[in-house]
């Protein structure tokens, strides 16, 4: 049997096949009079250096919002929006995962491992993002790209601070407040060459 351990104390030797599956150390002969002396004792015939790193997973989430007033601050009047498509992407770009808002507009991303990440959010046909206002319970997507900056996540953390403000997109029959709706009405183009 070939001993995959290599003799080095503090360094990880835990081996885990997939999230949730147990982390087990890889195959360890001894063999009497050879094992390492700098491992925390002097004893030739154990082995310390079998080490198990662990850490505290963390999760991101919060909200997406129909910004009724356009201001880019989500009030209490203004509802979440379900269906909305949410990716978290690691700091070099690569997609780590990806959901869509739940019927309240809420998303949490759990598991994740500590490192650097932003959000991508994707706005729906006829929506676009709001404008960031800098202030608590504002939208952070980019009105132009809908990707947060860059965030750092911590052993542990639980970081529910991420908002993305939704606007209906203006259309060419848009109606000013006070106008009558415009249901079942036909428009046809007008000719003239005057």
């Amino acid at each position: 049997t070939v001993d995959e351990d290599n003799g080095i104390d503090n360094d990880d030797n835990g081996v885990q096949t997939g999230v949730g599956a147990p982390v087990r150390s890889p195959v360890i002969t001894l063999a009497p009079g050879t094992e390492p002396t700098n491992d925390g004792d002097t004893d030739a015939e154990s082995d310390l250096t079998v080490d198990f790193g662990f850490h505290e997973l963390a999760q991101v989430g919060s909200l997406v919002w129909l910004d009724k007033n356009k201001d880019g601050v989500q009030d209490d009047d203004e509802p979440g929006v379900a269906g909305v498509t949410v990716i978290l992407y690691d700091a070099v770009g690569h997609k780590v995962a990806e959901m869509q808002t739940d019927v309240n507009g809420l998303f949490l991303f759990t598991d994740l491992l500590p490192g650097d990440y932003y959000l991508e959010f994707s706005a729906p046909d006829g929506y676009s993002f709001t404008v960031s206002t800098n202030t608590q319970r504002n939208s952070d997507a980019d009105p132009t790209t809908g990707r947060t900056p860059l965030f750092k996540l911590g052993p542990g953390v639980s970081d529910l601070t991420w908002w993305a403000g939704l606007i209906q997109s203006p259309t060419a029959l848009d109606e000013d407040a006070g106008e009558p709706a415009l249901l079942n009405k036909q428009f046809l183009p007008i000719i003239s060459n005057r």
